[in-house]
This record gives C-alpha cells, structure tokens and sequence, in this order.
C-alpha cells in the first residue's frame, strides 16, 4: 500500500467511516466501517484493503442507495490501523483504542478471563466518549 492511498483511505475513515468497539450480549467485537453513496469508492476500498461491501438500499424513498464497506478488526488486519494512524486527524485515538482492543484478542477458543473483559469495557467506554466529545467549531 502506498502512502497516498493510506493518507486517502484515512481522510474517508475521518469523514465517512467509523472505528468501532461494539458490544452485544456480553461480547465485544472491533470494526471498520465506510458508509458513502458512491459504489466506486466502496469498490476502491475493499479492492486495496479487502473486508466486506454491502448494498443498503433506501426503504422510504427519500435517500440515496449507500454502499458500506467493512472489516472485522483482529490481530491480522490490525498492522492496516497502524499504518492509518500517522494521517488520521480525526479518528487517531479511535484507532488507538482499537489496537488496544485487538491486544485482547489472544484467538477463537481461548477463554476470555475477566481482566480481559474488563479492559474491553474500558476500551468500549473510552471510544463511545471520544465519539460523544469530538470539538464542535466553537470549541
């Protein structure tokens, strides 16, 4: 990956996407998302980056159709948020949480102990709060 392509990728995270620590039923999972209503870009992406693209189509007629792209973040995808760091000027410390979130991940039938689950709510909470707190233009 070039580092044009990772600056460009990260500027549509910061502007279209979504760095994500997610939980559902006691589990926690870490994503990547892009949501925009261009399919060549989504095309773009999962083309350089791989990961899953989605059609969602507008049920009440008003929107446009929007094309979402996304990864499950895991130890072997994680080197891709490490390289986007340098250039993300939004979504940095999402990422970060993110990296942190992937250093729990220790592989499919390890059990998860609950210092581990309890590190993972951290992360979750911290991310929701970067999300909740980005400065407006009157900060």
């Amino acid at each position: 990956m070039t580092k044009p392509e990772l600056a460009y990728f990260a500027g549509i995270i910061d502007g279209e996407g979504s760095i994500a620590i997610s939980k559902s039923g006691g589990r926690y999972d870490a994503r990547l998302y892009v949501v925009n209503t261009r399919p060549e870009l989504i095309k773009w992406i999962k083309d350089r980056f791989g990961g899953l693209s989605y059609i969602r189509p507008d049920k009440n007629g008003k929107w446009r159709t929007r094309y979402q792209w996304a990864m499950a973040l895991n130890p072997k995808n994680g080197i891709l948020l490490e390289q986007l760091i340098p250039f993300l000027v939004i979504k940095g410390g999402h990422a970060k949480n993110a990296l942190l979130f992937i250093k729990t991940m220790k592989g499919r039938g390890v059990r998860v102990t609950e210092e581990i689950k309890a590190e993972r709510e951290k992360l979750y909470i911290a991310n929701k709060e970067l999300t909740n707190n980005f400065p407006t233009f009157n900060d």
